[in-house]
């Protein structure tokens, strides 16, 4: 199980599994299970992008076209599969203008 930190807070999290088998990130609050096919489907649309991270904070809602705001209901999860997506290959972390994003592969 791989211990990592999110990009921009370097704040440490572990999670079991794979983007390419589906994964379970550990949480202090429990597990939370996100699919392959969650995965298959933001490499396919997100291909060759920089992509704003967009995790929420307090109240804030993600801002559009933000890997948050593509999760939807799962947006408070953007820097965590940020940081997985960098972690095993299928992405670059950049900062434009102060803002974390990831150049997906």
């Amino acid at each position: 199980m791989p211990t990592i930190r999110t990009l921009v807070r370097h704040s440490e999290f572990d999670y079991d599994g794979s983007v390419a088998e589906g994964l379970i990130i550990q949480y202090a609050s429990g597990p939370v299970h996100f699919s392959a096919d969650l995965f298959n489907r933001l490499l396919a649309e997100h291909q060759g992008r920089s992509v704003r991270i967009g995790a929420i904070r307090g109240n804030n809602d993600a801002p559009q076209g933000s890997l948050g705001g593509w999760l939807g209901n799962l947006e408070g999860h953007a820097s965590h599969i940020a940081a997985i997506l960098v972690h095993e290959g299928y992405g670059t972390f950049n900062r434009q203008e102060g803002v974390g994003h990831i150049l997906v592969a």
